[in-house]
């Protein structure tokens, strides 16, 4: 049944739409103001109709303000949509807290569940993982193996324990080794196996011939720990037939090739396959690290293997197999349960979108911290819950034994003798627990069940049944992958609300619904209208027109909301009118408009008289820019964010003009005007990078170096192909590098495998080839024995040629590792602070890497220019306008040098770039003086103004990127700190421990010096020597600085050529740190590598904290 509507009988809320109110103001006007000279106020009086009339517009302006936000932003005048951030894009945080690096760590597809701790040694900060992987054999050690004793006649089940895979022991075995040789160590002469006391297994030491891939033939022992499961009739003669057929099984070798299946072989493969997957977790987690943390140890869960030994007593017509495997299913989940992810439909009908998304954004799905919380371990595992576990399944249902039930058609009548035992390795730790099974307390030890090692038998009638055991944990395990993958269906995030488009900018003329006698609408006068009546038309056309005008200007307002709360950074109006072109005779009420030309013509000229005049009546240049910076700073602070201290910064940088006591008052006020309105057009530019950087801020805020995937959005592409998701990882130009090697169910997971390979790419030894055809495809692999995490989007005619595809594709990505790196802190204090260039760049640079002084005729006159690559080389960006002469050469150099170093103060502010136009399709480019004199210009003359646009950013960025020096660099001690082999100290007056949570920021401080006595020079960056701009910056450090992280400040100067080698200058610290990053961010990096980098970097932070201390 449709919704009911129902008509309000009262007013309209809004007083804009509410005819009568409008009506009865306008009475009282004109009472107030015309009460003596007009007092017909009938209906049929040509005023109260213009009245009317007016009311009329207004309450359609007054409903199309009242419609629903949605519609009004879907209503767009030129069909551009808001920015606005879907939930799952602001909502969701890059982990934090050890739940949701538990969360991180258990949505891998590698992972099945993962702990975290913290260590407790010093320095703080570190954090130790605990794995338990998807794929249960690498958890366990135990390797089942079924022989077959000739003097016995049948098959005994035995689990062969090795050493785990990351012991010792097991080290050769991480790669692929050829096995030549096994020998079994003999405890006494012909006694190779000794029992463990007190069960039924067996210990013995094996040696392990084996070449490895790189080096001679080398021995390696191993432990050996055997449980037979298959229960004997007469053990003391029949256990040493089994352990002489098990030993002639563990020394059998084979080929050592793919399809060699003897022990030692799987053995091998099953430690390389472990460290290969440690290895991609680790990775995976390097791109999660928070600051001053690091995942220092990473280890696989050890299994406590539980055993239950039970008697069920079961009717007629029970499936064995199958009860037993539902009773395993049920015991397996309570003993070691599951992290069970949810979809977003099924959450939003009990938590609010804000608790859904609370912690990190997962590929999987959704995983409640309850979700999670049910899955810690349990320190003991009593038997009246096994027992009511086992007799939930009397029934098909499975329902607990308070429910009511068919008695005669329950499957399990009784159970009896139930206990149970603990396993170790194959050890046994506890036998015959009757009450309950106390677990061994250790945080690498998880309890699992062990359906091998459990004994239960299956009564009827007082008679054994017998069933198939194998079949048994064949189906407990299949249904229990199904409850794993079972996947989660439906949207990853809630969709925006979406609005009806309507024409909230069109407008209908009041002059059309005023009578046709009044002749000002379309129809006009008749052809026998005299002068005097066309005039007194005209007359009423042009007073209507202002009020026209006012009432069209509302409309374009509506139709432009999405402009007006635009983040872009090239909005130029915040007010909004729109020409009436239109109007009935609206050529004869325009001024400017000759009645001579096209009215054509003049419609389409942008500057007509006409919208020159809409404009500036509208808004000034002063109230767009106080307007625009309010709309920037509400945006903001829908985020809780704000600029106001920049923005005070800003403005005290404006007011500073040079020489300023030389210039007369109105010159001063005039210039510092000026200097403002520009501080509000780079603020404008700085709110507006900072809102579309504040998602990707407010996500990682609290991480460390990530993955570029994560901190550049444009280095990769994510589409939808053949139903699914596909993506491109690209280089600098924005051609593709890598691609998807299959396409994904989503896109976050497209995101997570395009983040393995940016990491797997650092390194040419993970790609490979295949052929194709005639041709050879380029493959990244993170273990040659594993599928590909991406290929090439092309093929090659030959190896070297694919050769050259695998190095570019290297150099594209450790490129990407080298720019993009910076912190979320880092990024959010180059906002803050103005710094244009959001790169981790080299900060130091010498003006003649880019400008090039050359002579131009007469002689001794020089002239620059800057180029776009070092050495003179590229595309020619900036020449000089003038040259510069001088009585000798080196005096026109050392000219040309100071007009250089004007030149880079002048281009370092964006509004000191001018565009000219000499004619329709001639844009120039300009850097200007104070005075307006130009001292630089661009070569190219370009044919539109969004051409010149662009090379102004382009030149503007090209000077801020290489000849500011505006940055800092960010030093986390903790990756400073020694590992096992003792390193240089950092060393911080009076500081007990220097590394705990602990960063320094180290900033140019704007002078030189040789370290030597010397007196102190000017140097770049300028306004880093404002002590207003260093009081700004560390305000900015220390409030966006976690609040456990303790910052410190270092204003260091640059060296001049004559400083000693070692200075405790900033160029030696630069150069130093960008080495120690680049080889740390290689995570493969060896230690020895590392090590002296680290060791270089900390000596000269500890002489910068010296010589900062003796002043």
């Amino acid at each position: 049944m449709d919704e009911v509507t129902h008509i309000f009988a009262g007013p309209p809320e809004m007083k804009s739409q509410d005819f009568a109110f409008l009506r009865e103001e306008g009475m009282k006007l004109l009472r107030s103001v015309a009460s003596a000279s007009w007092t017909d106020h009938n209906l049929h009086d040509p005023g109260i109709t213009l009245l009317e009339a007016c009311c009329y517009a207004i309450t359609e302006m007054g409903l199309r303000s009242g419609m629903p936000m949605r519609d009004l932003l879907a209503s767009d005048a030129n069909g551009r949509s808001q920015d606005f951030v879907t939930a799952a894009n602001i909502l969701p945080v890059a982990p934090i807290t050890q739940r949701d690096i538990r969360k991180i760590l258990i949505d891998h597809p590698m992972v099945q569940n993962a702990w975290v701790f913290p260590l407790e040694s010093e320095p703080a900060g570190k954090i130790k993982v605990l794995l338990e992987f998807a794929d249960k054999q690498l958890n366990s050690n135990n390797f089942a193996v079924t022989v077959l004793p000739p003097l016995l006649g049948f098959d005994v089940e035995v689990d062969v324990a090795l050493p785990f895979w990351d012991e010792e022991e097991a080290l050769p075995f991480s790669e692929n080794v050829t096995l030549q040789n096994v020998t079994f160590q003999a405890f006494a002469p012909g006694v190779f196996w000794t029992p463990i006391e007190g069960t039924t297994s067996y210990f013995a030491r094996i040696t392990v011939q084996y070449q490895p891939s790189v080096g001679p033939v080398t021995n390696r022992d191993l432990t050996v720990v055997a449980q037979i499961n298959t229960q004997l009739a007469d053990p003391l003669a029949q256990i040493p037939l089994v352990l002489n057929e098990l030993m002639i099984t563990i020394d059998t070798l084979g080929d050592n090739s793919p399809a060699d299946q003897t022990l030692l072989k799987q053995y091998n493969r099953w430690v390389t396959r472990a460290n290969n997957a440690m290895k991609t977790i680790q990775r995976h987690m390097a791109a999660y690290r928070n600051l001053c943390e690091d995942f220092t140890a990473f280890k696989a869960v050890r299994l406590q293997e539980v055993a239950v030994t039970a008697n069920i007593d079961v009717n007629a017509g029970v499936i064995l197999e199958e009860l037993l495997a539902d009773i395993l299913l049920s015991i397996d989940r309570y003993i070691t349960p599951v992290n069970l992810f949810r979809g977003l439909t099924d959450l939003q009908q009990v938590l609010e979108a804000d608790d859904i998304f609370e912690g990190p954004q997962m590929a999987t799905g959704f995983l409640p911290d309850d979700a999670l919380t049910a899955t810690n371990l349990p320190e003991h595992v009593f038997t009246s819950d096994i027992l009511r576990l086992i007799l939930q399944h009397r029934d098909q249902r499975g329902t607990d034994v308070e429910q009511r039930e068919d008695v005669t058609s329950r499957r399990i009548s009784a159970v009896r003798n139930l206990n149970l035992a603990l396993f170790m390795d194959n050890r046994v730790i506890t036998t015959n627990a009757r009450d309950a099974l106390c677990l061994i307390n250790s945080q690498q030890h998880i309890p699992h069940l062990s359906p091998t090692k459990s004994k239960i038998v299956f009564y009827r009638n007082g008679l054994a049944m017998p069933y198939d055991l194998n079949q048994a944990i064949t189906m407990f395990e299949e249904r229990k992958q199904e409850q794993l993958n079972s996947p989660v269906t439906g949207p990853d995030d809630i969709a925006l609300p979406t609005g009806d488009n309507y024409p909230v900018s069109s407008y209908y003329p009041i002059q059309q619904d005023l009578p046709v006698v009044y002749g000002v609408g379309y129809a006009g006068l008749p052809d026998s209208a005299t002068l005097a009546r066309r005039g007194q038309a005209l007359q009423l056309q042009g007073y209507l027109f202002f009020f026209e005008q006012l009432t069209a200007g509302l409309a374009s307002q509506l139709g432009n909301l999405n402009a007006i709360f635009s983040a872009a950074p090239d909005e130029e109006r915040t007010i909004f009118q729109q020409p009436l072109y239109n109007l009935p005779q609206i050529e004869q009420l325009l001024r400017g408009y000759n009645p001579g030309g096209s009215f054509d013509a003049f419609k389409n000229d942008e500057n007509n008289s006409y919208r020159t005049a809409l404009r500036q009546a509208s808004e000034s240049k002063d109230q767009f820019l106080i307007r625009r910076n309010r709309v920037l700073n509400h945006l903001l602070a829908m985020f809780g964010e704000d600029m106001y201290d920049t923005t005070s910064l800003a403005y005290h940088e404006a007011s500073i003009v040079p020489n300023a006591a030389s210039l007369l008052l109105p010159q001063l006020l005039q210039i510092q005007q000026a200097q403002r309105d520009q501080a509000s057009q780079q603020l404008i530019r700085e709110k507006s990078a900072f809102f579309r950087d504040l998602p990707s801020l407010s996500r990682h805020r609290a991480q460390s170096f990530g993955n570029p995937v994560w901190n550049a959005a444009h280095l990769l592409q994510i589409f939808p192909t053949q139903g699914a998701f596909g993506w491109n990882l690209l280089d600098a130009s924005g051609a593709p590098v890598l691609r998807h090697a299959a396409p994904v169910p989503s896109e976050s997971i497209a995101r997570m495998n395009a983040a393995t390979a940016m990491a797997l790419a650092k390194f040419s030894t993970n790609f490979s080839t295949q052929v194709e055809g005639a041709s050879l495809r380029v493959l990244l692999k993170a273990h040659p024995e594993e599928d590909a995490v991406a290929i090439s989007p092309a093929v090659f005619p030959n190896p070297a040629a694919a050769t050259v595809a695998i190095n570019a594709a290297v150099d594209a990505m450790l490129q990407h590792w080298r720019i993009y790196s910076l912190t979320p802190l880092e990024r959010r204090l180059h906002h803050l602070l103005e710094v244009v260039v959001k790169e981790r760049r080299p900060l130091l640079f010498l003006p003649g890497v880019y400008f090039e002084i050359y002579d131009e005729p007469p002689p001794i006159q020089k002239m620059f220019r800057l180029w776009s690559l070092p050495g003179f080389a590229g595309v020619e960006l900036l020449r000089s306008t003038d040259g510069y002469t001088a009585a000798t050469d080196p005096l026109a150099v050392a000219a040309a040098e100071a007009a250089i170093q004007t030149t880079i103060s002048r281009g370092l502010r964006y509004d000191n770039f001018v565009i000219t136009q000499s004619g329709p399709n001639f844009f120039g480019v300009e850097l200007r003086l104070q005075d307006g004199t130009p001292i630089a210009e661009a070569p190219a003359v370009f044919a539109t103004m969004a051409q010149a646009k662009t090379a102004v950013m382009q030149i503007w960025q090209h000077l801020h990127r290489f000849m500011s020096a505006e940055g800092f660099y960010m030093a986390e001690h903790l990756l400073l700190a020694p590992k096992d082999l003792p390193i240089t100290q950092l060393v911080i007056p009076e500081v007990k421990d220097p590394y705990s949570f602990q960063v320094t920021f180290v900033f140019p401080s704007g002078y030189a010096q040789n370290f030597s006595g010397g007196p102190r020079e000017l140097s770049r960056p300028e306004k880093y020597r404002d002590p207003e701009f260093r009081k700004h910056s560390e305000q900015q450090v220390r409030k966006s600085c976690p609040s456990h992280i303790l910052p410190r400040v270092l204003w260091v100067d640059r060296e001049l050529p004559a400083a000693p080698a070692n200075s405790p200058g900033f160029g030696n610290f630069e150069t130093r740190y960008r080495a120690w990053q680049e080889a740390w961010i290689a995570d493969e990096t060896n230690e020895t590598v590392i090590r002296p980098l680290r060791n270089s970097l900390v000596t000269m932070l500890n002489l910068i904290y010296e010589d900062l201390e003796n002043g």
